[in-house]
């Protein structure tokens, strides 16, 4: 059981946060001492550029604004991470839900995805997660707006000691992605409510991801990220490289 909570604390599944520092919640609202992810600039091999800002309420994030006129919202009741909209040129295409026990934990994250151009194909997944040691299981289930009850993918998140997602089995595609980490600080460490982030995506961590390996029906691909750090062992600059050989250039600024 002792194994289990830490686990859920790292994770930031527990809205609370000891005096020891900054757990996966982040340190509580309020505190001024927290480094928080201002922008990241992303350079495509032809040189565009995507630029993500990111504004804060102390340090939950309230917004996220992309240059291609996508924006996430995000809503909080008391200090549960509750909602996510995602809007493109004014429109809603999508909303993330994230659902929690009667003690607090993160049990479901469902995710409605909007047609603005064909409403016919709004749909919605869920997903259930279910916690055993340094293990993750969940499965998702596809349906409309009301209800998700058809099975999709069942699968599992392997969680080290400090909550970092080290591997993602899926049943969907048979895929199997083992992801490396540095040890220094991912840019997003102190957000209020990060661990709840990186389980509805299935990867990530309070380090940095520096390699992961997929395999989907056999196949496999590889991709690395090299990072540069700040005097406070965040990154400021990273270069990605996908598995076609393929490099994006990335910068942080704090």
């Amino acid at each position: 059981m002792k194994k289990i909570v830490f686990v859920l604390m790292a994770l930031g599944l527990l809205a609370s946060c000891s005096d020891d520092g900054p757990s996966g919640v982040g340190n509580p609202p309020g505190e001024n001492d927290v480094i928080l992810l201002k922008k990241t600039i992303e350079t495509a091999p032809d040189g565009s550029e995507s630029i993500s800002t990111y504004t804060y309420e102390e340090n939950k994030i309230t917004a996220i604004n992309h240059n291609d006129g996508t924006v996430e919202n995000f809503a909080y009741q008391g200090n549960f991470l509750t909602e996510i909209r995602h809007y493109k040129d004014g429109g809603l295409i999508r909303k993330e839900t994230f659902l929690y026990d009667n003690s607090g934990i993160f049990g479901a994250h469902v995710d409605y995805v909007y047609d603005l151009a064909n409403p016919a194909n709004n749909y919605a997944v869920r997903t259930n997660y279910s916690y055993n040691g340094n293990k993750v299981d969940l499965v998702q289930l596809k349906g409309d707006d009301s209800s998700q009850d058809e099975e999709i993918q069942t699968g599992t998140m392997t969680l080290a000691s400090n909550g970092n997602i080290v591997k993602f089995e899926g049943s969907a595609g048979n895929k199997v992605v083992n992801y490396s980490f540095d040890f220094k600080n991912a840019p997003l460490k102190e957000a209020f409510g990060y661990g709840f982030l990186l389980l509805s995506q299935f990867e990530g961590g309070f380090n940095n991801i520096t390699s992961s390996l997929v395999s989907v029906n056999g196949q496999t691909a590889n991709t690395l990220t090299n990072y540069t750090y700040n005097n406070k062992d965040y990154p400021v600059t990273a270069v990605h490289t996908d598995t076609n050989g393929t490099v994006y250039n990335i910068q942080y600024f704090y």
